[in-house]
């Protein structure tokens, strides 16, 4: 497979698209448990279970609460008054390829910068 690029990606919380999105990442992790006995056979190697799985992430772009009332505007109410909801990443829209699950929002960072954009990031 040759390398891609993130231009045809998107970030969709509720059903909709979320405007002015620039950049989205995903850690997938799963808990390995350790079960190892005493009663192993010459125990010199763990032995090991996959327990509960998880992701985490965010996603970030340029900050615009009052164009897009239903995206970022719904997530930082999200954030505040924590309720779960779909969230999708998209790697490519053409392929279709994509990310999706429930998420509780639990962190919102705004910040602007006198020479440069109004920014917000959304950690999940």
């Amino acid at each position: 497979m040759a390398a891609q690029n993130g231009l045809s990606g998107e970030v969709r919380y509720g059903g909709k698209a979320i405007f002015r999105m620039t950049h989205w990442d995903l850690n997938s992790e799963t808990n390995i448990l350790d079960v190892t006995a005493w009663s192993t056979v010459a125990a010199q190697w763990r032995s090991n279970i996959a327990g509960l799985q998880g992701w985490s992430g965010t996603v970030s772009g340029y900050w615009d609460m009052i164009g897009d009332t239903s995206g970022q505007k719904l997530m930082q109410t999200r954030t505040l008054t924590p309720t779960t909801g779909t969230l999708i990443l998209y790697a490519s829209l053409s392929g279709g390829e994509n990310y999706r699950g429930d998420v509780l929002f639990n962190q919102m960072s705004p910040s602007a910068d006198i020479d440069g954009t109004i920014n917000v990031s959304f950690a999940y």
